[in-house]
């Protein structure tokens, strides 16, 4: 009866309950019949809201290895070095103001990026033409010269090939002529004549008669490597020094005796005898008168 009386008393004066309670982190308390209760902020709970509401207990999930820390009346993810957004979900673009150089192309890591050079540069940026000399000989006195992922060996003249290994056959379509033939060289070639000749190609007929004198009248004919004197008649011998006996052969008769000419035989006769070979008998009795009836009789 006595609880009643209280009850009907509390109904008809309600006693403030909320008097000397406190309530924490910023709750506020309401009073009720006999009874109070503390309305939390946010974050907060428990009778005088001293209890924080766990947001990790509540199956938050930070990803890609982020923590979650516990706020008031919220969380936040902390993310690894790469990503972020609330659940720590996106993978940062790191190429974002990236500019890979010489063509190369950004590729996005977890906190890096990688540039993807095209052949022929490195470096991070892709700022650098490797050096495809490097280790290159080139041959026979060529110099390397460095290309895009490539090298070109200049070659000195007279030589070919990646390498500049080849020897360029400079007689390749070359005519030696009068029997020459072609020697390769180094950038040149040399047409190696037949005696009796000369000249680039072996065109030239060498003039052999030049510095000969032929004797006697006689005149130089050039031929191939030599030369021949043609000699007046009545001469002969390489250079005409010679005069030819015309007497070889021939007799003179009655006595006569044969003189050598040029190109000419002379029979000196004995007296009495005339005619190319002294064949002849002269007449004495010619333009002889004999007197008194007499008569001439030759001898």
């Amino acid at each position: 009866m006595q609880e009643w009386i209280q009850w009907k008393n509390s109904v008809k004066n309600n006693i403030d309950d909320c008097r000397g309670v406190k309530c924490l982190n910023g709750g506020t308390c309401e009073d009720g019949i006999a009874s109070f209760t503390c309305k939390c902020k946010n974050g907060f709970n428990g009778k005088f809201c001293k209890k924080t509401t766990s947001m990790i207990a509540r199956g938050v999930k930070c990803l890609n290895g982020g923590t979650c820390e516990d706020g008031i009346a919220s969380f936040t993810c902390k993310c690894k070095n790469g990503f972020n957004g609330k659940f720590c979900k996106n993978n940062i673009d790191d190429c974002r103001g990236v500019k890979c150089l010489n063509g190369g192309t950004c590729e996005d890591g977890i906190s890096s990026f990688t540039c993807k050079c095209k052949n022929g540069f490195n470096g991070e940026f892709c700022q650098n033409n490797i050096d495809d000399c490097r280790g290159v000989k080139c041959l026979n006195g060529g110099t390397c010269e460095d290309g895009i992922a490539s090298f070109t060996c200049k070659c000195k003249n007279g030589f070919n090939g990646k390498f500049c290994k080849n020897n360029i056959d400079d007689c390749r379509g070359v005519k030696c002529l009068n029997g020459g033939t072609c020697e390769d060289g180094i950038a040149s070639f040399t047409c190696q004549c037949k005696r009796g000749f000369n000249g680039k190609f072996c065109k030239n007929n060498i003039d052999d008669c030049r510095g000969v004198k032929c004797l006697n009248g006689g005149t130089c004919e050039d031929g191939i490597a030599s030369f021949t004197c043609q000699c007046k008649r009545g001469f002969n011998g390489k250079f005409c020094q010679n005069n030819i006996d015309d007497c070889r052969g021939v007799k003179c008769l009655n006595g006569g005796t044969c003189e050598d000419g040029i190109a000419s035989f002379t029979c000196k006769c004995k007296n009495g005898f005339n005619g190319k070979f002294c064949k002849n008998n002269i007449d004495d009795c010619k333009r002889v008168r004999c007197l008194n009836g007499g008569t001439c009789k030759d001898g």
